[in-house]
């Protein structure tokens, strides 16, 4: 019952009267709540306006009830007293931006786009205690998410971010050690993904190689994952090693790809398959070798 509530609230406005107009007031932002909760709950109806947001159009009146919301946590999860909780609900709604954005007032949009400090004496960690081992996941993520955001992307800030989630993963084996350093496992992926279309287009190849490595870590680490996710990513890998003449990579890479390949059993495997050969066969030709079949 309690959840059907939290997750109807975006699609009303809880007005109040204030003199004579009508006012926008989030909900659960009283006394009955401590700060922490109150936090907590509005992270909550951001889940659930996302939620909507993914299978609906917005009507004007959920967006400005949402604006509130937005404007109501980051008040409450301040840099100085919740500075990794304010920093991860800043990378959802940066995502959401990047899928909608026009979904932010300009006010909002400025503060999703200032750099966060967790270095700074005025700032305390004690009440994000048990979130630091997501500090670097998180500062990476969100410089991607906001130089993306720009008309021409700042090359430097994508190497720095690839190469600190690299240092992250390079120690994870299964799904425990990866919920260690990393907050939003299927966001991470979901931006991951987005970032090499984003690379192929801007024909930035080796940093493209580098987040296509990052996936297949990834990948390879999450269990259960279906083999086709798996498979695909590898191919993607394969191909972009062949083109830049790492041969012996390319042919490590799809030879094991082929493995996972033969574990599928589903409707897809033959798509999948036919996908495989045209991989092989640009390595095949990479390596001068035109009689494998």
């Amino acid at each position: 019952m309690f959840g059907r509530l939290l997750i109807a609230y975006p699609r009303t406005a809880l007005c109040i009267e204030v003199g004579h107009e009508m006012t926008i007031k989030p909900a659960f932002g009283d006394e009955d709540f401590s700060t922490a909760e109150q936090g907590l709950l509005l992270e909550q109806q951001i889940r659930a306006f996302d939620t909507i947001t993914a299978v609906e159009s917005v009507e004007p009146k959920i967006c400005e009830t949402f604006q509130t919301i937005v404007s109501a946590i980051l008040t409450i999860y301040t840099q100085q007293a919740y500075p990794i909780r304010r920093l991860r609900v800043i990378n959802q709604l940066l995502r959401m931006q990047s899928a909608n954005p026009l979904i932010f007032s300009p006010e909002v949009c400025d503060l999703l786009a200032a750099p966060v400090d967790l270095t700074s004496e005025s700032i305390s960690l004690s009440s994000d205690s048990g979130l630091q081992q997501y500090t670097t996941h998180l500062v990476a993520s969100q410089k991607i998410y906001n130089t993306l955001y720009n008309v021409a992307a700042d090359l430097t800030v994508i190497r720095n971010s690839l190469a600190a989630w690299s240092t992250l993963l390079q120690d994870v084996s299964d799904n425990d050690s990866l919920r260690r350093c990393i907050d939003d496992i299927p966001n991470f992926r979901l931006q991951l993904d987005c970032l090499t279309e984003y690379l192929e287009g801007q024909d930035l190849v080796l940093e493209r190689l580098s987040t296509l490595k990052l996936l297949e870590m990834l990948n390879e680490a999450l269990k259960p994952l279906p083999a086709a996710c798996i498979v695909v990513k590898m191919m993607e890998l394969g191909v972009q090693y062949s083109r830049l003449g790492n041969t012996a990579e390319a042919g490590s890479v799809l030879h094991k790809a082929q493995k996972y390949l033969n574990d599928i059993a589903d409707d897809s495997s033959n798509m999948l398959a036919s996908r495989w050969h045209l991989s092989y066969a640009e390595y095949s030709l990479s390596v001068g070798n035109v009689e494998t079949r």
